[in-house]
């Protein structure tokens, strides 16, 4: 409301608004009154034409007088804007400068600052500024301007390592960094806390100053906080100036510690203590050590101290100092020899106690807490003197001057200068006090609570300590009992199970002794789990539980093993492998070798998988440590049976020596340990899709890895050498004190090795084929999957040929060349075979396949080239899944697979079964369909017309009723006939109809199921066709008829055929040319005779289209002569007659048995 009112209180004041109501108000006037003003008679506004043009003339003069008004408006808005504009400009001016001033300003700071931080790495050498900068505490120095300072610290007599700032005994510009020994003093100057700082550039500088220090320190920004006011200035200001400045400092030690966000001890110090009136005279003999103790009281022990009065606090402690001042004065007075200066020693303990008073109050304002935040850390308050060189002022006199209303005091003589200016109550300190208690102030919050909490934890750590060594004492006490009596009640209790057993003449089964060797086992094995139990461990009882333990195996195990062992070897169903680690053990165990000369560890692995075939894995596993431990003890030697080792030594010796490494190499350990090789891991992912084996076993089958060429040179062939190496150096195993040389049993082990590893892999290629394709559905989804990149089989024959390359890598095969051809004229002069590759048969015998998997650079190998050439397969057998009509395909798919065999032949032996079976598979589903679909087709439209036209109707089928009419004749025998275009489309490509009879062409009529029969059928059509169709055109015959006998009981015979006659008397045989059907559709054809005779068998007589051929079906003989002539016999009444038909084409329509023996082909 008050904005519209205003709005329009604008809009009255423009002059504008007047203008136009005036303008208004003429205008109605114009309008309505000026018709009425008339001079005389004449009225010239009476008319609307004047008066418009008034109305215009006073719009034109409203528009000019608005235009006007407008420019000088926007003249004067120009002026206003231009001159905020230049306020604006003037304001941003000042400001940039501003900050300027400020950017440089703290830029020197920030310079000092790194110099700092730079010489505080020098002490070290190099260090991280996080680190470096802790070095030394850090402590503020403030003060008002003008209180000392500067002289202060360049007066306190400290050691300055880099000597005093540049610059150091004028004015402090902004902040000086005093690098002292114990410490780093940031001495700020007095401008920067002054009362009117707050806005300008130095409150900027100020607040910086403090921001930096936290940055560069956040645990501790600020060691301490040397508060520097000079005594004399401070006196002298009056009450309501030292409470102002009191006031001052409390603000700004409020801002560093809100900024610090930590409560540094305020070191108070009022300086320039020297022109108290008396300082001099007073002080003038104490010695170096008094002038550098500091001379003050402690304010706060702590800075979480809340509940204190400082002005009663700072009282008491001053009453103090004062009263110690006054008990110096008698002494300094005796000392003191000039009455004037005596005067001046005895006055100066009341100055002192003057100045206290006037402090009071100030430490009040200072130091005050408050309820809402901790108050200034006020650590003391000192009093100190730099230098003596200022006037004295009598503080006593200046109290006294107010009752007198003197205002700069009573006049009083002042002391003289002192004899020399030295520093007095200051090097201790700023040397030694401050700085001895940086470690405990200023410390920041987070980083006071992590010191507490650490502490509160190294107390608990050490009460933990201390109980965990009792309790570890103790146990290991109780250890120490409990291991000595476990000895003891172990040994009983297996000496007590030794008792109980009974052994008869026959000796018990393992599992019975079992127990008592696991727990003597346990007992000599039994190892001092900690330092008490070590302790305690008696050497002469571990050395009797060896000895039970040796004892338990000799007695107990050696005669079960020894049973076993003979056992093993006499029984017939043994291997010669396991015979032959059996006898090594049965003749050691009989002193022939010792027994920790062989290998007992892997021997009594091998007899506990032979012998505890269905035992458990702990009684294995206890069987082979007991077999172990035989060679760590004594064991009697066991008498042998010479006829069994003799027995046993021969049937090893059939076995022979290869066979045997062989089967030593297949059994060890780490050939044991190879992973198997699947062809389902190297066929991609859709392999166990794809592929099958015809044997009805899976993929997943395993193939030995020991075979593959992945695990001969670092697995396989070391174990075969190995094998050869240890039937050469246990050649007393067999009797023989010079075995057989390793290398001839390498030999023929390298040669069993590579024939049952070419049979191995051999067989998996000869065994592989692709999954059932029932359907062209699936079909197409098998191969699909196999003609894609990545192909399954190309995958798998891709790791087969990888698998089957047994030679070595390019490097090892360079250095085996090179050192053949060092070595090969020494062997050749020693006899010896040269070096050869020991995996070559194996390489050799798979070559095919890798050339036939290798692709040649830029081109494609020739196994890719044949599963290539499946795609047109593929796309014809998708064709058909989908529901196309196989049939349109003709003979596409036979001429690929022509393609595809050409390419199969040239692929090695080892590849073509699959391929084949591949190949057969894919044709089998297409020519499975084709049948399918011809026989569709054929039952469907065909024969149901070809039935039609021909069942139970003549000429089909003799005397029958029913004719074929021409039209349905035409229909299927025609030459565009349904039988016809049936063969030509659909069967033309199969049949060679060059034979007689026609026969299939190879490769398609038994995969179609279709007969010989059906074959036989078509040819018979084709006849039909050929016969009655001559010239594309028909059913029609044309052909010749000659009389050439009639009986003699007749005198004439007519032969009628649809008007056209044959007549014959028996005179000379005049041939007459004929045609059929004849011109009159449906004419009968009609033989006589005369005389003509009663009775039904006067004439012969056909009807309907196929008269002729009725009239021919019942005559009396045919006989075919001179090529497709015929002879036929007619007879009447006893009478015959003998007629030549000659059809003037090839083919003979009239063959009756042409269409007799007809019947529609059955596909």
């Amino acid at each position: 409301m008050t904005g519209s009112r205003s709005r329009f209180r604008r809009l009255l004041a423009h002059p504008l608004t007047w203008i136009t109501l005036a303008a208004l108000l003429l205008a109605l006037a114009i309008w309505f009154v000026a018709p009425l003003l008339a001079f005389g008679e004449i009225s010239p506004l009476e008319g609307s034409t004047p008066r418009l043009a008034l109305l215009l003339a006073l719009v034109l003069a409203w528009g000019i007088t608005a235009a006007i008004l407008g420019w000088r408006k926007s003249g004067a808005d120009e002026r206003l804007v231009s001159s905020l504009r230049m306020q604006e400009a003037e304001g941003a001016a000042k400001g940039e400068a501003h900050r300027s001033e400020v950017e440089r300003r703290f830029a020197l700071v920030r310079r000092k600052a790194d110099e700092t931080l730079a010489r505080l790495g020098r002490d070290h050498g190099h260090g991280r500024i996080a680190r470096r900068v802790y070095r030394l505490p850090w402590y503020l120095v403030l003060g008002p301007e003008g209180s000392g300072k500067t002289s202060l610290m360049l007066n306190a007599d400290l050691n300055l390592p880099f000597g005093p700032p540049q610059g150091a005994g004028g004015p402090t510009d902004d902040v000086d960094f005093l690098f002292a020994e114990n410490a780093i003093y940031l001495d700020l100057s007095g401008r920067l806390i002054a009362p009117g700082a707050q806005g300008d550039a130095d409150g900027q500088i100020w607040l910086r100053v403090l921001d930096l220090m936290r940055r560069l320190r956040r645990r501790q920004p600020a060691c301490g906080i040397v508060l520097v006011v000079d005594a004399a200035d401070f006196s002298e200001i009056g009450e309501e100036g030292r409470r102002a400045l009191a006031k001052l400092l409390r603000r700004r030690l409020d801002e560093a510690g809100e900024r610090f966000r930590a409560r540094p001890p305020i070191y108070l110090v009022f300086s320039k203590l020297d022109r108290l009136l008396g300082f001099s005279a007073f002080f003038e003999s104490t010695d170096r050590s008094e002038r550098d103790a500091p001379w003050g009281l402690p304010f706060l022990e702590s800075e979480d101290e809340r509940e204190f009065a400082p002005a009663e606090r700072f009282r008491a402690g001053f009453a103090d100092l004062a009263r110690r001042a006054a008990e110096w004065r008698l002494p300094r007075l005796q000392e003191e020899p000039d009455a004037r200066r005596r005067a001046l020693v005895y006055e100066f303990p009341e100055q002192f106690a003057a100045l206290g008073e006037l402090a009071a109050p100030f430490v009040q304002i200072l130091a005050v807490p408050h309820r809402f935040d901790r108050p200034p850390f006020l650590r003391g308050v000192f009093f100190a003197s730099a230098r003596q060189d200022g006037a004295a002022i009598d503080l006593i006199g200046l109290g006294a001057s107010e009752g007198f209303a003197v205002p700069s005091g009573l006049p009083r003589r002042g002391e003289m200068g002192p004899a020399r200016s030295r520093p007095f109550f200051l090097r201790e300190l700023l040397s030694t006090l401050a700085p001895g208690e940086a470690v405990r102030g200023g410390l920041s919050t987070t980083t006071r609570r992590i010191t507490q909490r650490w502490q509160a934890v190294a107390a608990a750590l050490l009460i933990v300590a201390a109980l965990g060594l009792a309790v570890h004492l103790i146990a290991r006490q109780s250890e120490a009992s409990a291991y000595a009596s476990g000895m003891a009640r172990e040994a009983g209790a297996i000496e007590g199970r030794l008792a109980a057993q009974r052994f008869g003449p026959d000796l018990p089964p393992f599992t019975d002794i079992l127990p008592s060797l696991n727990g003597l086992s346990a007992l000599a094995g039994r190892e001092p789990g900690t330092k008490a139990e070590a302790n305690a461990a008696i050497p002469q009882l571990e050395a009797d539980a060896q000895a039970a333990y040796g004892a338990g195996l000799d007695r107990l195990f050696v005669p079960y093993l020894m049973a076993g062992l003979q056992a093993t070897l006499d029984s017939e169903t043994t291997g010669a492998a396991d015979l032959y680690h059996t006898l090594k053990l049965y003749l050691a165990l009989t002193g022939e070798r010792p027994l920790s000369s062989i290998d007992l560890a892997a021997l009594g692995d091998r007899l506990a998988r032979l012998w505890l075939v269905n035992g458990a894995e702990t009684d294995r596993a206890a069987f082979a440590s007991h077999v172990a431990a035989l060679g760590h003890h004594a064991i009697t030697p066991r008498p042998a049976d010479p006829a069994l080792v003799a027995a046993t030594r021969q049937r090893i010796a059939a076995y022979t020596l290869a066979q045997l490494a062989l089967d030593l190499a297949r059994a060890q350990p780490d050939v044991a340990s190879l992973p198997p090789w699947r062809p389902s891991d190297h066929a991609g992912a859709s392999g166990s899709l794809v592929l099958a084996r015809l044997n009805g076993g899976s993929l997943w089958d395993e193939l030995p890895g020991f075979f593959t060429a992945s695990a001969f040179r670092t697995v396989s062939l070391p174990a075969l050498r190995g094998a050869a190496g240890d039937i050469e150096r246990d050649a007393w195993v067999l009797g023989s004190s010079e075995g057989t040389k390793a290398r001839d049993i390498l030999e023929g082990t390298l040669g069993l090795y590579a024939s049952e590893a070419i049979g191995l892999w051999d067989g998996l290629l000869s065994d592989l084929t692709t999954r059932p394709m029932t359907t062209p559905t699936e079909g197409t989804r098998l191969l699909s999957l196999l003609i894609t990149p990545p192909s399954p089989i190309a995958d798998l024959l891709s790791a087969i040929a990888h698998e089957t390359d047994f030679s070595p890598p390019p490097a090892q095969a360079a250095v085996a060349g090179a050192l053949a051809a060092a070595v090969a004229p020494a062997a050749d002069a020693l006899g010896l075979p040269a070096p050869s590759d020991p995996g070559q048969a194996i390489t050799a015998a798979f070559a095919p396949l890798r050339r036939a998997m290798a692709a040649p650079q830029g081109g494609t190998s020739q196994v890719a080239g044949v599963i290539a050439a499946f795609e047109p397969l593929y796309r014809q057998i998708n064709h058909v899944a989908k529901g196309g009509n196989v049939l349109e395909l003709g003979v596409q798919p036979e001429t690929v697979a022509a393609e595809i065999d050409n390419l199969i032949a040239a692929l090695p032996a080892s590849l073509q079964p699959f391929f084949r079976r591949l190949e057969g598979a894919a044709m089998d589903l297409i020519r499975g369909a084709s049948g399918k679909r011809l026989r569709e087709v054929w039952n469907t439209t065909v024969l149901p017309a070809c039935e039609a036209a021909t069942a139970n109707r003549f000429p089909f089928k003799a005397r029958a009723g029913d004719d074929t009419p021409f039209d349905d004749f035409k229909a299927m025998f025609g030459p565009q006939g349904q039988i016809a275009a049936f063969r030509e489309t659909y069967l033309k490509p199969l049949i060679d109809t060059s034979a007689r009879p026609w026969v299939w062409r190879p490769g398609r009529p038994q995969d179609l199921r279709i007969n010989d029969a059906a074959l036989a059928g078509f040819e018979r059509a084709d006849a039909i066709t050929q016969a009655f169709f001559p010239g594309g055109d028909g059913p029609a015959a044309r052909f010749t008829l000659l009389p050439l006998k009639l009986d003699p009981k007749a005198e004439t015979v007519r032969l009628d055929l649809g008007g056209q006659t044959l007549r014959y008397a028996h005179g000379p045989s005049v041939p007459m040319s004929a045609s059929w059907p004849p011109a009159t559709p449906n004419a009968p054809a009609l033989l006589t005779m005369t005389p003509e005779i009663d009775g039904p068998g006067a004439m012969k007589m056909g009807e309907g289209p196929w008269a002729l051929f009725r009239l021919m079906d019942q005559a009396d003989s045919h006989r075919v002569v001179e090529g497709n002539a015929q002879l036929v016999t007619f007879s009447l009444g006893g009478r015959a007659f003998m007629v030549k038909l000659t059809p003037s084409s090839t083919r003979s329509p009239f063959e009756l048995k042409l269409m007799e023996n007809f019947r529609c082909p059955k596909l």
